[in-house]
């Protein structure tokens, strides 16, 4: 029962709901709960699964256990445990299991003999380690049958090697669902919650410190740290800080001087009302970071610490949906093949799409953009962003901080919460528009260095830059498309004068004029 379990955890997560509200939502006991997301319960009742499934927004089918008699499970994260046909494996004693555990924390490459030894003895092995080893790895190869006809355990080349996929071995999962997670932020903060769940503890928790130790095992726990912190800013982010909470609470554990877990833990529980607890956990961190270390928190803390203090909580409660745009241009008239290679834009999403339309001053390059962008808007459901950069007018051109002062106040961030610095207000913004589709137009760019830090960093987003440059130092860094306007066609232009006399168009009105009457 351990696959739904684990589904289950990880939905639960990705709502920001504790067990506790699972319980409630769902009218199950949280011993239920808890005993299913541990997998402590081979047959759980159809009506308990059907209603959990409900709370989380799940299909009931979802829960149900993946079929495949043969299934085989090898899991690493936490106490190691080997389960076959669901049914549990003893691999042996403490060295067998290590041997397993060291062939699993580098899965599908060969660990040579030199190194498993290492890991059984240390310094001083003992004279027959070398049988010893190839004893250990023959019971194993009679304890996991083949799989598909292909043996787990090979040797070759002074070693042996463990070959196993993502759906046998729960440290590929994980790193796949982290890798899905970087790849694809609209839908991060389930998949990270995902990766998370496949954790149950410290990584070969059971086994010895030796083997904990490795530098795979240390790489991992480290891989570990980072997906919880993010997904801790996802779920802040998002207002989901009672999720957020209990996985840095569970990280903290695990790494008692770790300052931005603290820092990201005061800030779910700050933004989840608990002002008082968030100041507490900053004064017993300090001290104990006084006491071990004899050191005084760093920046981050000591920021977060200020922030709290003064209410200045950026991620808390719902995100706005801004609609700067300015108004439509009216009568817009002719500019057909633009429009049409703009709207061919809409499609991509594999990464951050930024188009520039360049020309001289006066040739219509902002009515374009702008009353392109009314046109699409509603393709854009997290709403639309806009800043006139000045580049080219009599003022003075709008610093990259300003402008991303004004973009962070439109996408909630508290005024007094805007970060000073460039780079970190940058952060920030690419932050909050991650996983959201928003269309943003920067009109009248002096030049690609105003703009850089005014891009998305993730897919989803569309930009519509203005400028009289060509701007062409985004071109090898972000791929930028280009539309380059010339004056109108003497058509359009003779539609434009029509518009503006407020006549009906007409033949009429254009025939027999001269292309030169048109070229301005």
């Amino acid at each position: 029962m351990e696959a739904c379990g684990g589904v289950l955890r990880a939905r639960r997560l990705s709502r920001g709901l504790t067990q506790e509200e699972l319980s409630r939502l769902a009218g199950v006991s949280v011993r239920a709960v808890r005993d299913i997301e541990r997998g402590r319960v081979r047959r759980p009742r159809k009506d308990s699964v059907r209603r959990l499934a409900a709370a989380v927004g799940l299909d009931p089918t979802a829960l149900n256990e993946r079929p495949g008699d043969d299934r085989l499970e090898i899991k690493l994260l936490g106490p190691l445990t080997v389960h076959c046909a669901d049914t549990p494996v003893d691999v042996g004693p403490p060295r067998q299991r290590c041997v397993l555990g060291l062939l699993g924390l580098q899965p599908n490459r060969v660990v040579r003999q030199e190194e498993i030894i290492d890991v059984l003895w240390g310094a001083h092995p003992q004279a027959t380690s070398w049988n010893m080893v190839h004893a250990y790895v023959s019971r194993l190869r009679r304890l996991l049958p083949p799989w598909k006809g292909i043996a787990l355990i090979t040797g070759g080349d002074g070693g042996y090697r463990l070959t196993v996929d993502s759906d046998q071995l729960d440290l590929l999962r994980f790193d796949e669902l982290v890798a899905r997670a970087a790849a694809d932020p609209g839908s991060a903060l389930d998949l990270y919650a995902q990766a998370l769940a496949c954790w149950r503890g410290p990584v070969l928790a059971d086994l010895t410190a030796r083997l904990r130790q490795h530098p795979a095992a240390m790489a991992l726990a480290r891989r570990h740290v980072d997906a919880v912190l993010a997904y801790a800013d996802l779920a802040i982010a998002a207002g989901l800080h009672q999720g957020a909470e209990e996985q840095l609470r569970a990280l903290t554990a695990e790494e008692p001087l770790h300052e931005g877990a603290y820092a990201r833990l005061m800030l779910a529980l700050a933004g989840s009302g608990r002002r008082a607890a968030a100041l507490d956990l900053f004064a017993e961190v300090r001290g104990r970071l006084v006491e071990e270390l004899g050191l005084e928190p760093g920046l981050e803390l000591r920021d977060v610490q200020s922030q709290v203090l003064r209410g200045e909580l950026p991620f808390a409660g719902a995100r706005p949906t801004p609609a700067q745009l300015p108004a439509d241009v009216v009568g817009f008239t002719g500019r057909t093949d633009h429009l049409a290679r703009l709207d061919g834009l809409l499609p991509m999403t594999g990464a951050v799409v930024i188009t520039t339309i360049a020309g001289m001053a006066g040739v219509g390059k902002t009515a374009l953009a702008v009353h392109w962008a009314h046109r699409v808007a509603e393709r854009f459901a997290d709403g639309q962003l806009y800043v006139n950069l000045q580049g080219h007018t009599s003022a003075s051109p709008v610093r990259p901080l300003q402008a991303l002062a004004g973009l962070l106040r439109a996408l909630g961030v508290r005024a007094d919460a805007v970060p000073v610095e460039e780079e970190e207000a940058a952060t920030l913004y690419r932050s909050l528009l991650a996983g959201r589709r928003m269309l943003v137009v920067l009109d009248n760019a002096a030049n690609a260095e105003q703009v850089r830090s005014l891009l998305p960093g993730s897919p989803g987003s569309l930009v519509v830059l203005t400028s009289r440059d060509r701007l062409t130092g985004l071109m090898a860094t972000h791929g930028v498309h280009r539309l380059t306007l010339g004056v109108l066609t003497p058509a359009e232009s003779a539609g434009l004068v029509v518009g503006a006399a407020g006549a009906p168009a007409s033949a009429q009105l254009t025939e027999g004029l001269p292309d030169a009457c048109f070229a301005w």
